[in-house]
């Protein structure tokens, strides 16, 4: 079994719960931006399927 001192058991703790908070989550309105953004970005460089289907994988794939 392996022994943790106790500051490292406690950081180790502190990070999992804000991992795990809300606040963090992606919602569907960052995901909507996010992909308005990148199309608005690379418009033009990319033929619009190409530019769709990896806007949608970047953003939407979390």
């Amino acid at each position: 079994m392996i022994r943790l001192r106790k500051p490292v058991a406690a950081g180790i703790l502190i990070c999992l719960l804000q991992g795990c908070s809300k606040e963090d989550a992606i919602t569907d309105e960052d995901r909507d931006a996010c992909f308005d953004r990148y199309m608005a970005e690379f418009k033009g460089q990319y033929p619009d399927g190409t530019l769709e289907k990896t806007a949608a994988l970047k953003c939407y794939s979390n």
